[in-house]
């Protein structure tokens, strides 16, 4: 009895069991205290993981090299012009000098005057400009309407996959085919017996004024055989011929009527 009440006149404790007691501090104490022991448990995993990860990152860097941050692009002429080139507003344009990214396209013919103009126009003006093999030479046809200030002409060729063009006659050195017949034109023929060599050959007639100003006109493809596939091509030509000529003449003995 007399340890019952001692412990009762005691300040801050409360009986529970007979000769025991327990305290009697705030609720609220204890969930801070709790709180307090979550954060800092909390802030020892972040430590820890970001310090593995350092210890990683430097693992895995080799001795001396530091990694310099990426930084995202910021400005350039890219974000002050359009996809086309042009500014996006008239104040934009000379702020940013970098050397351009647009490149003039190559002329996709390298003649001169009306063919390069128009690749058609010899066709619908009358030139027509053809080609043809006659044995071991070439022949050159064409005709042409008002020829005005007009010397003469000047036959050029190249090769099928060449860029290079060889020079073949003009009114100088064939005054008879490619001197100029006059303001009312005419028709034109010229042969070249150079024998070009076998392959696909490019011609292209030109004419030429008095202030030696050259106009292209019209250009043709000719192929070129060899000298011995044309014997080939005579001889099984031949050879067709006669067995024709020999079937008729075997159809003819075997039924007479």
């Amino acid at each position: 009895m007399t340890a019952f009440v001692a412990a009762a006149a005691l300040p801050g404790r409360a009986p529970t069991r007979l000769g025991s007691v327990s305290s009697l501090r705030p609720s609220g104490v204890a969930v801070r205290r709790s709180r307090r022991c979550r954060t800092s448990s909390l802030r020892m995993a972040e430590e820890g993981v970001k310090a593995e990860s350092e210890t990683e990152t430097a693992a895995e860097a080799p001795e001396g090299l530091v990694r310099p941050e990426k930084k995202g692009k910021v400005g350039g002429k890219k974000s002050l012009l359009k996809p086309d080139g042009t500014p996006y507003a008239p104040w934009m344009g000379g702020l940013v000098e970098e050397p351009s990214e647009f490149k003039a396209k190559a002329p996709k013919t390298d003649a001169k005057g009306r063919l390069a103009n128009d690749p058609q126009a010899g066709e619908l003006a009358g030139v027509g400009l053809k080609g043809r093999i006659l044995g071991d030479e070439v022949d050159l046809r064409w005709d042409t309407g008002t020829e005005v200030n007009n010397l003469g002409f000047k036959v050029m060729r190249r090769a099928g996959k060449s860029d290079k063009w060889e020079f073949v006659a003009d009114y100088q050195t064939a005054p008879s085919e490619l001197q100029s017949k006059g303001s009312e034109g005419g028709s034109y023929t010229f042969i070249d017996s150079s024998n070009p060599p076998p392959g696909t050959w490019i011609y292209r007639v030109s004419d030429v004024s008095k202030e030696k100003k050259v106009n292209d006109l019209a250009q043709c493809m000719v192929d070129v055989e060899d000298s011995n596939d044309r014997s080939t091509q005579k001889v099984a030509l031949a050879v067709l011929v006669v067995l024709g000529v020999v079937c008729v003449l075997l159809g003819v003995a075997l039924d007479p009527q």
